[in-house]
């Protein structure tokens, strides 16, 4: 997943995130996404300014999602807009550079937004939004996600407010996920830990007890 932020048909890219998923009772589902550096990845960076080119986007946020194949890149969509939900909470958290103040310089502030774009973006620390999966639709009766996880050195917030008697959905898709665990750290071992020990906990049904419709 590409964040790009363009002026007059020169695009900065802004970040990069990973996206895992895994296979849930027969259903590929979101399980995490992870904050990766822009630097490392010259031929994406190259890939994404030849798509928006084609797109014609010249000016303004794109969000792009793409596949790395044996061949190269491969586009799946990209949308004249920044990344929704937490991601640009994520940038503003992890990276050097804005997601935001860069989309809002390109619209009223174009002196600006070339200042800023004369450095490259980098991560000063880690970050990971996890996914969280419900097995069924139907009605919470616990909810332990901020009691097992606000104590991981990691844990940054998550959306899970669910109290008993809330009805939540079987997760289908990344829409139907319950919510999510952020995580960030500066130490890659930590958030690698902390990230694997939420999902486990998830996987094994620990965080929500739902009562099937």
């Amino acid at each position: 997943m590409v964040d790009s932020v363009s002026l007059d048909g020169e695009p900065f890219v802004v970040n990069m995130f990973r996206y895992t998923k895994e296979t849930i009772g027969g259903t590929p589902v979101y399980r995490a996404m992870t904050a990766v550096e822009v630097g490392d990845h010259p031929e994406v960076t190259a890939y994404v300014a030849r798509a928006l080119a084609a797109l014609g986007i010249e000016n303004g946020p794109a969000h792009s999602e793409l596949v790395l194949t044996d061949r190269g890149p491969v586009l799946i969509e990209t949308g004249a807009r920044t990344h929704g939900g937490l991601g640009p909470t994520l940038v503003e958290h992890a990276s050097s550079h804005s997601l935001i103040d860069l989309a809002l310089a390109s619209r009223v502030d174009p002196d600006g937004f070339r200042a800023a774009t004369r450095t490259a973006p980098t991560l000063h620390r880690g970050a990971v939004e996890c996914f969280l999966f419900s097995p069924a639709t139907g009605t919470v009766t616990a909810n332990r996600v901020r009691a097992s996880c606000e104590g991981l050195p990691a844990h940054l917030f998550d959306t899970c407010g669910q109290a008993p008697g809330d009805h939540v959905e079987k997760t289908t898709d990344l829409i139907t996920s319950y919510g999510r665990v952020v995580l960030s750290h500066e130490d890659p071992e930590t958030l690698a830990h902390d990230t694997a020990h939420v999902l486990s906990l998830d996987r094994k049904g620990e965080l929500l007890d739902v009562r099937p419709d």
